[in-house]
């Protein structure tokens, strides 16, 4: 009967399919052969080799000169302060900003409508969705009969889920804020909306039939005129926007998810909302902005943009040069807004959850034959048994293969660090789907970047997994037997110049070189238009039409000059020392660990006794490492995507799509946001470790974070980050 009662259950399959007998079975198996072979192999001369092999590049990496010259990221709490942006003498602003816009009529009337919808019966929606839906299909049928008006299907799909969705409502006399407390899909939805559960406790109940049936017969005929999906996201997009000005968090959140589906003007509208949103909180003192060295960097590389967009040989420079700079505020927006680790992972599974999207349509794409031009990106010559290449909604097989290795780390390392069941086998089948669709893009370039970007991650993970390169190096000969013969072929024809997309590359860097000959110092200006204005006087083998210099930094360079390939590169690098530091910072913070359990374990054994009544268990410092690890490897993967593109930047120009030229930046504070969440962590842990080791040579600040991560660990968890 218990067992019966657990399959009823929601996840009763699943804590069956974990409990069984037979998968026990498997586990204890796999581990005691595991163990057997590790132990065989320990003592071996390969192994042993490989071990010493791979110590001495961590001990370059983390000492010498090498090792300081990337490690010397400043961290010190005493310069950090120094680059806080102050807000002083702006009273008279932060009053009149106070009564123009958070004390407003308009946001007051919408509070108060919001707290009104929340007291409205379940069947007053029932009524408003049945009624707008009843009418949208009227609309729909008009338009058939009428000559003139044409009647998009969606519409008939829509007013179909309207009447749907309202037919369970007509019954319900509870509530909306009711209803939303006894729901089990709500608390993630408002989570993710930022709101907390007592923001909906409403004890009244309001709202009549007859006003909601006025309401939705008045949008039904709309319908006529604007198509309902036009409707629904105009009422969608005036409550998000009213969120994203509460909580601009959403609004990063929101461009992670929307990415790859939303246009670009739409896309820069938004950024510059958030923008908005947020300079208004940071004005009001509730969020602050602190910059650092590798934020300093990429402002200093947007104004090199910006020049470029001013001192152009064309004037169609100005348009692409303020999208690219607007898109770089995605950078300081993902930085400063982004504080706390739980809107870390909302955004991390907001980016994984729209590339399997984008993936699974790639997917499908490719397997139905809804290729529109096949042989558009392939030499048909040399890859016959290719079919095309899929493009999803980035409408660019190598664009959509960028987007994809800036995701799949990501993925990685959900499936690695994932705190349960679910998590993880939603990561995992996004692995595989992500790694399916970058195959079917055939970009060469990707695939080498993806395959770097694995190694970073696999050495940054342990210096142990040298033995899964080597075993993946040795059977290097192996795989022609195992791929299918037209990977094997696509993947063999790199650096082919019988392949004509090697040699129109090829041709077109030769001329990117000859141009950088007389405008290496300033450029020629940013955007397709000046680069079509100058590229043919030095075209070579007939290529004028080149869009671009399919190089990354040739094309950095060419349109910026060399001041600012220059600071590209001194961001990038400041990026990966700042990463590099924090790696540094959290080993020894593993070391510290060890050595506390070391003496708390010393004192037990010689004086008898415990040295405190609160000593950690041996639970606790298995939980402080596996922290660690998980906070080394969710920061290593965005650096990883990030460097991944890097190398696929050497054979194609990345940036050519604004929207993955987007991401690119978004991407980057993440992974700057990451690392700087990570301090905080690490001085919290260091405060946990330091006041269970010694109580006596521990902080009053060590103290109270070690009271607050034993007893406020769930208030933390369900505090809200914004104001």
């Amino acid at each position: 009967m218990a067992r019966m009662t657990s399959f009823s259950s929601g996840g009763g399959i699943v804590r069956l399919f974990r409990e069984s007998v037979i998968l026990g079975s498997l586990g204890r198996l796999f581990r005691f052969l595991g163990v057997g072979l590790l132990t065989l192999l320990r003592g071996s001369v390969i192994l042993s080799a490989l071990d010493r092999f791979s110590q001495m590049i961590y001990n370059a990496l983390t000492g010498g000169f090498f090792g300081t010259w990337l490690t010397s990221y400043p961290t010190s709490e005493e310069n950090r302060e120094s680059m806080l942006l102050r807000r002083r003498g702006n009273s008279a602003v932060r009053r009149f900003l106070t009564r123009t816009v958070e004390e407003s009529m308009a946001l007051h009337l919408f509070r108060r409508f919001i707290r009104y919808l929340l007291r409205c019966r379940m069947r007053v929606y029932g009524t408003f969705f049945l009624t707008f839906g009843i009418y949208a299909g009227a609309s729909y049928l008009l338009g058939i009969l009428g000559e003139e008006q044409s009647a998009p299907t969606m519409t008939l799909v829509i007013s179909a889920v309207l009447i749907g969705v309202s037919l369970p409502l007509l019954s319900c006399n509870e509530s909306l804020s009711r209803s939303l407390a006894q729901s089990r899909l709500a608390p993630p939805i408002l989570s993710l909306l930022g709101i907390r559960g007592e923001a909906l406790r409403v004890e009244e109940t309001a709202g009549r039939s007859n006003v909601a049936f006025a309401l939705g017969m008045m949008l039904g005929l709309c319908s006529f005129f604007i198509s309902p999906v036009w409707i629904t996201a105009g009422l969608l997009g005036i409550f998000l926007a009213y969120r994203v000005f509460v909580t601009p968090e959403l609004g990063i959140v929101a461009l992670f998810f929307g990415m790859p589906f939303l246009p670009t003007m739409l896309l820069v509208g938004l950024v510059m909302y958030i923008a908005f949103c947020f300079v208004i909180k940071w004005i009001l003192g509730k969020r602050q902005v602190r910059l650092e060295a590798v934020d300093a960097a990429a402002l200093a590389f947007a104004f090199s943009l910006g020049c470029g967009g001013l001192f152009s040989f064309s004037s169609g420079s100005l348009k692409p040069t303020m999208v690219f700079v607007c898109f770089l505020l995605g950078y300081f927006l993902t930085v400063f807004v982004i504080r706390t680790g739980e809107w870390l992972k909302k955004c991390v599974w907001a980016g994984i959850a729209s590339s399997s999207l984008v993936a699974l349509y790639g997917i499908f794409q490719y397997f139905s034959g809804s290729l529109s031009s096949a042989n558009a990106w392939l030499d048909s010559d040399m890859f016959e048994d290719i079919a095309g290449r899929a493009v999803s909604t980035l409408e660019n097989p190598n664009m959509l293969a960028e987007y994809l290795i800036l995701m799949i780390p990501l993925a990685a390392a959900q499936l690695l660090t994932g705190s349960g069941f679910s998590s993880r086998a939603l990561a995992l089948l996004s692995c595989g789907v992500l790694g399916g669709c970058i195959v079917l893009t055939w970009s060469r370039g990707a695939w080498l970047g993806l395959i770097f970007g694995v190694l970073v991650f696999m050495l940054i993970w342990s210096r142990r997994t040298i033995y899964l390169l080597v075993a993946g190096v040795a059977s290097i000969p192996l795989l022609p037997f195992v791929l299918p013969d037209s990977i094997v072929q696509r993947f063999a024809s790199i650096g082919n110049l019988g392949d004509s997309s090697t040699s129109y590359r090829v041709n077109i860097w030769r001329g990117t070189v000859r141009m950088l000959e007389d405008y290496w110092l300033t450029g020629v200006g940013v955007g397709e238009a000046a680069w079509g204005t100058v590229y043919p006087r030095y075209s070579l083998a007939s290529i004028e039409t080149a869009p671009h210099a399919h190089n990354l930094y040739l094309q950095t360079w060419v349109q910026t000059g060399i001041l600012g390939l220059i600071l590209l590169v001194v961001f990038l690098f400041l990026l990966l020392q700042c990463h590099c530091t924090f790696y540094r910072d959290l080993s020894r913070m593993r070391q510290e660990i060890s050595a506390s359990v070391l003496a708390v374990h010393l004192t037990e054994k010689t004086r008898g006794e415990l040295p405190y009544a609160g000593h950690r268990s041996s639970h606790e410092d298995t939980e402080i490492r596996r922290r660690i690890t998980s906070m080394r490897l969710q920061a290593a993967a965005p650096l990883c995507g990030i460097l991944a593109t890097l190398v696929q930047g050497l054979t194609d120009y990345t940036w050519y799509n604004y929207r993955v030229y987007l991401m690119f930046w978004l991407m980057c504070g993440l992974s700057a946001a990451y690392v700087r969440c990570g301090r905080a962590e690490i001085e919290r842990l260091r405060g946990f470790a330091c006041a269970d080791a010694d109580p006596s040579t521990a902080t009053e600040a060590q103290m109270t974070l070690t009271i607050a991560s034993r007893a406020g660990s769930a208030a933390e968890k369900g505090k809200s980050s914004h104001a």
